[in-house]
């Protein structure tokens, strides 16, 4: 007996188009998957890493001031009393002296999303026992695609330095 079993053409299409729509699908899937870990791993992480290099030049230079976003200026100009600023330290440096670095400042990023990174910075000082962490909050101008300091936290404080100078313009 000879089998006279035949395909249907329908079927076969059907059959054809639904394997033609999972590999496509997954192909889809491994590119996008493989594009994000490409901008988080490889485009983000080299833009962190040339973020952390510019600030920890800038305070070997100390001139890590010049970085300050136009809102975190407001605040401090806002700040000064007269002749005289609320905030009688360098805040950046956590000092009132001139400071001489044992090493340089070693700087990490975390990323919080496309223009805010949380930076924090180690500086070992000579002659002062423990380093001191400085967390810098960073904010990209949208404009320039500049990395700027927004607010910076003490180790150990629970207050920015913004809100200080916000608190201390209030009190005036």
């Amino acid at each position: 007996m000879k089998n006279t079993k035949k395909s249907n053409p329908v079927l076969k299409s059907s059959k054809s188009l639904i394997i033609a729509i999972t590999v496509a699908a997954f192909l889809g899937l491994s590119f996008l998957t493989s594009a994000c870990e490409t901008n988080e791993n490889g485009g983000g992480k080299k833009d962190l890493k040339k973020l952390e290099k510019l600030i920890a030049k800038a305070y070997l230079n100390f001139d890590i001031q010049q970085m300050m976003s136009p809102d975190f200026l407001a605040a401090q100009e806002a700040s000064v009393k007269g002749e005289e600023f609320c905030i009688d330290w360098d805040f950046f440096y956590n000092t009132q002296e001139d400071v001489s670095f044992a090493n340089k400042p070693k700087v990490r990023t975390e990323a919080i999303d496309d223009s805010h990174v949380n930076a924090f910075v180690i500086l070992d000082y000579k002659d002062w026992g423990d380093p001191v962490i400085m967390q810098l909050i960073m904010v990209k101008d949208e404009s320039t695609g500049q990395w700027l300091v927004d607010d910076v936290i003490q180790e150990g404080s629970e207050t920015s330095i913004k809100q200080m100078m916000i608190e201390c313009a209030n009190e005036q």
